[in-house]
């Protein structure tokens, strides 16, 4: 999945004679239809990675996830620390996180 195009969110909000389809994912009243409950889901649920683990004996955490942009936090003890990986198609797959004291 690279991106969702949609042109209108509700019915009744296109150019004149495009509005005969009602393809928005909203109703004229804007409440949702099917599609855009089902893209909800998908976008805020499914598609979504989340993910809770300790490493090994190594220090490595391995994790299958959905490209995009994470934040990921890292606990030793008392110290947390957050860091930001990207996830990209064409990136890298591996990263090394180090706390700094």
């Amino acid at each position: 999945m690279a991106g969702i195009t949609w042109w209108n969110l509700g019915d009744g909000t296109a150019v004149q004679g495009e509005n005969e389809a009602k393809g928005g994912l909203m109703d004229a009243e804007m409440r949702p239809k099917p599609a855009y409950v089902a893209l909800d889901r998908l976008i805020n649920q499914e598609w979504r990675t989340r993910v809770a683990a300790k490493t090994d004996a190594n220090g490595v955490v391995r994790f299958r996830g959905f490209y995009g942009k994470y934040a990921v936090k890292v606990t030793v003890g008392a110290q947390t620390q957050e860091f930001p990986v990207d996830l990209a198609r064409a990136g890298q797959a591996t990263f090394q996180l180090t706390l700094k004291p």
